[in-house]
């Protein structure tokens, strides 16, 4: 009787601790929250702010998931998330550029984000199995056993948090219709959302305490039917690789994203093989699924040697960029993966219950090396920004890319404040050979608040003259265009200030088709302007001010769903005429409105004004 009250008390306990971290937590977001708003350049404090969401995010949310632990370490707890903080202050730091939008710099905090959670969930395991045995790595059952019941904690608390905030909207919803707004006013303000929800997942969390062994066991037959995929996924991966040597490696290059599907495949299998063997007590399958397994784990090296070619090909052929440095980490993990698997599945021919062996030393080396790359990768040492762009800039010196291809934007908005210094190098340097061609396009670069589409790098005498001219089909047949059209052309496509899918010699239909002109006088002042049709949109010059200039594009805003003649056949019939709307544009305040007409005519090209 003593002890169940005991257990009582120390339940009710666990769960005040984690109500008033979950309320610490909600308070201090929502202050964060009102202090950023506040702040007129916000970016100008990533250094601060980012260290101190992770400090408010992760030191309450580890402490909520380790309650249940007999003895918690909070020495261990509190030097990993201070690290993560050290790293957020960094990346905050690299990441901000002043005159860039807010929009081009998110993309930076969804990578760092999903970096620092998937450390911080691997690291939880080892803190739960410290808290235990005072030892970080010496029994695996408790290791697997801590990560997966941490995943259904998470799972258990996110859809409690989904389902108490669809009642909330329940609750409004009907008393709106009565006109009562209190609720609504009340319940979607940020004072009360972010309490409300920290505290709705902690109390989410408590819930896996209260019904552990019933969620134990759904764990248990989840993972036991994730299994029985095995199979099929080292099916899938034996025929991929006998396949390829009949289609050749060159059309698995010619994707583009062949290196992404294969690592997909390679988690999807990593997982599964976890999922199936789990701690190695309770491993139930037949002989075949065995044998299918150990072909599956036999191949990835194979697959893992695919990624490290492609890779080393990419590198060669363009550098290193951030996107490249984050794949080669995936690959690198991958690798402890492969190797460690396909040797546990050789040693299986040996030694049955070598396997599992293997598979355990292979997952604990690789979650140790995720967590070391994290860090790794968010401080000045493998920073993918400060590799990225050391790379660009040593190729646009030794001439491996001309400075009229360079990518000036990469340096810009994927750059950081790496990046951002090169620019300003680049801009100050009067000494390269080439200085007059960078500076320009450097400092439209530093300008620049958006990233502009420029494509894949190309050769840069596709934007010559004559290869122009001899690309660009001009219409009515015959018609002739003086050479000015050709040279602004060509500045802006060297300038990227335009691109054209037509011009660019990676996209196979331009090899086989080209570019269309028309000479057309779209606004009625007897004068000709130039229409280029591309594949998106048909980019308008005018001769103006003594000069051919770019003014804008023509959007296509009806067409005939059963026509087969496309716009190319068109302009060779000569089937092309202007027309004024029949419809006038409806202004109401400062919005515009444009009828379109259904089941409307034959193709037009509208007026441009």
């Amino acid at each position: 009787m003593l002890g169940i009250k005991t257990t009582l008390s120390t339940e009710k306990s666990q769960k005040m601790t984690m109500i008033m971290l979950a309320l610490l937590q909600g308070f201090g977001l929502l202050l964060m929250h009102n202090w950023v708003v506040s702040l007129k350049t916000a970016g100008a404090y990533y250094s601060i702010i980012w260290p101190l969401y992770v400090v408010i995010v992760l030191l309450p949310l580890s402490l909520m998931m380790l309650a249940s632990e007999p003895r918690i370490k909070y020495k261990p707890v509190i030097m990993f998330v201070a690290i993560a903080a050290i790293c957020a202050s960094f990346m905050g730091g690299m990441t901000w550029v002043a005159g860039i939008s807010r929009y081009e710099m998110d993309k930076h905090v969804w990578v760092f984000g999903l970096c620092v959670t998937g450390a911080w969930f691997i690291g939880l395991a080892f803190l739960g199995h410290y808290c235990m045995y005072q030892t970080w790595a010496t029994h695996y059952v408790a290791l697997f056993n801590i990560a997966w019941r941490n995943a259904v904690k998470m799972l258990t608390a996110g859809m409690f948090v989904g389902l108490f905030w669809a009642a909330l909207a329940l609750l409004v919803a009907l008393f709106k219709i009565l006109g009562v707004q209190f609720f609504d006013t009340l319940i979607f303000n940020r004072h009360f959302v972010y309490p409300a929800t920290a505290l709705s997942f902690s109390l989410g969390l408590s819930l896996y305490a209260a019904r552990e062994e019933a969620l134990a066991e759904f764990k248990r037959a989840t993972l036991q039917v994730l299994g029985w995929l095995l199979p099929l996924v080292s099916l899938i991966l034996l025929a991929f690789v006998l396949t390829l040597p009949f289609k050749g490696i060159n059309t698995l290059w010619a994707t583009g994203y062949a290196t992404g599907l294969m690592l997909g495949l390679l988690g999807l299998m990593v997982f599964l093989t976890n999922a199936a063997f789990q701690d190695g007590t309770e491993f139930k399958y037949p002989t075949w699924v065995l044998r299918m397994t150990n072909v599956g784990l036999l191949s990835m090296p194979i697959y893992i040697a695919l990624c490290s070619y492609a890779m080393f090909l990419r590198v060669h052929q363009y550098g290193w960029t951030n996107d490249r440095v984050w794949a080669a980490s995936l690959v690198f993990v991958m690798a402890i993966y492969g190797f460690g698997y396909a040797l546990a599945a050789f040693k299986t021919l040996q030694m049955p219950s070598a396997r599992l062996q293997y598979i355990k030393t292979s997952n604990i080396v690789a979650a140790l090396s995720v967590i070391v790359l994290a860090i790794l990768l968010n401080s000045p040492i493998l920073n993918p920004m400060r590799i990225g762009v050391s790379s660009q800039i040593a190729r646009l010196n030794s001439h491996q890319i001309s400075a009229a291809s360079f990518d000036y934007q990469y340096l810009r908005f994927d750059g950081g404040s790496y990046g951002d210094t090169a620019l300003k190098a680049l801009i100050a340097d009067t000494q390269s050979t080439n200085a007059a061609i960078i500076k320009p396009l450097a400092q439209a670069a530093l300008k620049a608040d958006f990233r502009s589409w420029v494509g894949q790098p190309v050769k840069e005498d596709i934007y010559e003259l004559a290869h122009l001219k001899q690309t660009i089909q001009m219409y009515p047949l015959g018609s002739v265009v003086d050479d000015a059209f050709y040279m602004a052309l060509s500045a802006e496509l060297k300038s990227h200030n335009l691109y054209l899918n037509c011009i660019d010699q990676n996209m196979a239909e331009t090899k086989k088709n080209g570019c269309s002109g028309l000479l057309v006088d779209l606004n009625q002042d007897k004068a000709t302007e130039v229409v280029v049709f591309d594949s998106y949109s048909h980019r308008v010059f005018q001769f103006k001010r003594n000069q051919w200039q770019y003014i804008g594009d023509l959007q296509k805003e009806n067409y005939q769903n059963n026509t087969t003649v496309s716009d190319a056949q068109s302009l060779k019939l000569g089937d092309v005429k202007t027309e004024q709307p029949k419809w006038q544009t409806l202004i109401v305040g400062k919005s515009q409105y444009r009828l379109e007409q259904r089941n409307c005519c034959a193709e037009a090209l509208e007026d441009v004004k």
